[in-house]
């Protein structure tokens, strides 16, 4: 007994917590707050920050704390639990509900949650040919550093792209002043944007005086195919999501993707994984969706899955690109083209008509809308209008539908109900 006597006085120092959230992104902030205003105890644990992050986030980090969350701004390892196997059932069965047998280990604290959350940035990492460069090398959670530089003259910047974060990244660059060429893996900007969509901000950046460079060999990329004279190099691309390399071990895909339930839980119950460490596009209106999600689902709420074609999401350029319904790349469909009056684009994506003639008549008549695509703030707000509208009826509106809405608030939709369509 002395020795369960040492572990008890042992276990003591460790803090115990219903949610244990990885975070560094404001989408696991805003799921930290909401678990406590739930009632959960919750430890919200981030990278130390420089002096520039700490003056931007202080305010927000405060809000946090009034609300109850434990920020922990330290680093941190997973750590195996003290306690495992059935012989300590018993005797812990009052201080955890759930016991996982697995800590979050950082600088100063042992953290023991009940469940896990890992909605951490994904890190970018730097090719061995560019750390032989001897360029300064940047990724985006490091670029402060470089706007709080006194001005300097323009810069030659080699971006290595394949996330929206490396185009709003060029585009605040190019407007400060600075020389951007963006290397991108393939031939399209955003992987799943509309087409014309994707073509349009293509456009837009070559008006911002951005370089596109298409086909870039990221997997054997060389130091030679960096642009003459770059001064400043900023690595945006993202490896694939996998397991971590310690830690939980959860099942994956072929892909080394996380197999998740539709409330993001992995195959370990007590783990959920959600925003940018899911992969994919670090959109910040998915990834508070997926975060709010995983917690509602843990503590109990059961929340709906998620419907990855009813959320609109957003990429933060100027003007802004909105999409909406995951049957946007899909080509051959119906489509209605608008401009609206603050001179962006939506367009409008039908459902497919029915073969026969008898059905024709009729489906011409009120058309499915399966997903929209726009450029600029109207667009943006009349594709969300949409979207409440669809999940609110709980299906695909029609332009039927959309006639009911009052026109003051969204000229352009009243325009969408009554325009001729083509094809896409």
């Amino acid at each position: 007994m002395q020795g369960f006597d040492h572990l008890v006085d042992h276990v003591d120092h460790i803090d115990r917590y219903d949610w244990v959230i990885l975070g560094g992104t404001e989408a696991a902030r805003q799921g930290a707050q909401f678990a406590a205003t739930q009632g959960a105890r919750v430890a919200l644990v981030e990278p130390p920050l420089d002096k520039i992050a700490i003056a931007q986030l202080g305010p927000r980090f405060g809000q946090l704390m009034r609300a109850g969350v434990d920020v922990v701004l330290e680093d941190w390892l997973w750590e195996r639990s003290p306690i495992t196997g059935k012989a300590f059932s018993r005797q812990f069965s009052r201080l955890w509900s759930r016991r996982t047998p697995w800590l979050v280990r950082t600088e100063t604290r042992w953290l023991w949650g009940d469940r896990y959350l890992d909605a951490q940035p994904r890190s970018q990492k730097s090719h061995t040919a560019l750390q032989q460069t001897n360029l300064p090398i940047y990724r985006p959670e490091t670029l402060n550093q470089y706007f709080a530089q006194p001005p300097r003259q323009s810069q030659n910047w080699a971006i290595l792209g394949g996330d929206i974060t490396a185009i709003t990244h060029a585009q605040t660059l190019a407007r400060r002043g600075d020389r951007i060429t963006l290397l991108l893996p393939n031939h399209c900007l955003v992987s799943g944007l509309f087409n014309p969509a994707d073509r349009h901000l293509q456009n837009i950046l070559e008006a911002d005086g951005i370089d596109i460079v298409w086909d870039v060999p990221f997997a054997t990329f060389t130091a030679e195919l960096l642009p003459p004279n770059t001064d400043q190099i900023l690595v945006a691309t993202l490896p694939p999501a996998r397991s971590p390399d310690t830690g939980p071990r959860f099942s994956t895909t072929s892909r080394g993707q996380a197999i998740t339930s539709p409330h993001l839980q992995t195959s370990l119950p007590y783990f959920y994984i959600a925003g940018p460490a899911l992969g994919g596009y670090t959109l910040p209106t998915l990834a508070e969706s997926e975060v709010l999600t995983a917690i509602a689902h843990g503590l109990g709420h059961h929340p709906r899955p998620l419907d990855y074609g009813a959320l609109p999401w957003t990429i933060p350029t100027t003007p802004a690109i909105t999409q909406w319904g995951k049957t946007l790349p899909q080509k051959n469909r119906p489509v209605i083209k608008l401009r609206c009056d603050d001179g962006g684009i939506l367009w409008a994506l039908l459902e497919q008509p029915f073969l026969t003639t008898q059905w024709q008549t009729k489906w011409r008549s009120h058309p499915k809308l399966v997903g929209a695509a726009g450029v600029g703030d109207e667009a943006q707000q009349a594709i969300a209008t949409l979207a409440i509208l669809g999940t609110g009826l709980g299906r695909s509106p029609s332009l039927k539908d959309i006639l009911h809405i009052p026109s003051r608030h969204h000229p352009c939709l009243k325009d969408l109900a009554l325009t001729p369509f083509s094809k896409a």
